[in-house]
């Protein structure tokens, strides 16, 4: 009983030392099915050498626990990895989204345009009423919007934004210099008169954006 209980122990030995050897192995299927194959020779060679069923049995259990401890812990890896490339992807793909209102369909295509080759999200509206119901569904992180427009103007547009969130940056963007003097143009954050170069509106969409606390 004693010579057994060695054979058993030594062979056990082997199969952890085994198992250790597996971890510096790369996972794959023919790993597996070469393991198994191991296992069953591992068997076979016990009973030749006159093993009793009772041991053979708990050798093999004991060494298909090892080899699948073995596996499992060469996988993990690979399943945390996998899920912390999501996660960085997923935040990659978050850009600041933009609200853009001009009732002007051509100058409203070009500052989508130009928004989105700034690499941020695009939404747009045609005036005031609409810019509501799109900011109460997207909460934007910056509104860029005209004045004059049907429907509901800009300032009080712009009024109804600030009662709804009062931390959304709002720039106005018109194509006249007196609305500046007006009170209610007051709570924007930046004025602009429009031009056809754009550097001066991307500047502020881009300081506003990074002065805005993270939400």
């Amino acid at each position: 009983m004693s010579a057994i209980s060695t054979k058993l122990g030594n062979a056990t030995f082997q199969i952890h030392f085994e198992t250790t050897q597996l971890r510096k192995r790369r996972f794959s299927a023919r790993t597996i099915a070469g393991d198994v194959l191991l296992l069953i020779s591992a068997g076979y060679a016990m009973y030749l050498m006159g093993f009793a069923p009772a041991n053979r049995a708990t050798f093999s259990f004991f060494s298909w626990r090892a080899l699948s401890s073995a596996h499992l812990s060469l996988l993990e890896p690979k399943r945390s990895g996998a899920l912390k490339t999501m996660t960085t992807t997923e935040t990659q793909s978050k850009k600041p989204l933009i609200l853009i209102v001009d009732d002007d369909a051509n100058q409203r295509a070009l500052y989508e345009e130009e928004m989105r080759d700034e690499g941020y999200e695009v939404a747009t509206a045609a005036d005031g009423r609409e810019a509501i119901q799109k900011a109460g569904e997207l909460r934007p992180n910056l509104v860029v919007m005209d004045v004059n427009m049907p429907v509901m103007d800009g300032l009080d547009t712009l009024s109804r934004l600030i009662e709804a969130d009062r931390h959304v940056p709002v720039i106005i963007h018109t194509a006249y210099a007196s609305y500046k003097d007006s009170f209610a143009s007051w709570s924007a954050d930046a004025y602009i008169v429009k031009s056809s170069d754009l550097s001066n509106l991307k500047n502020s969409v881009r300081d506003l954006l990074a002065a805005r606390p993270s939400s």
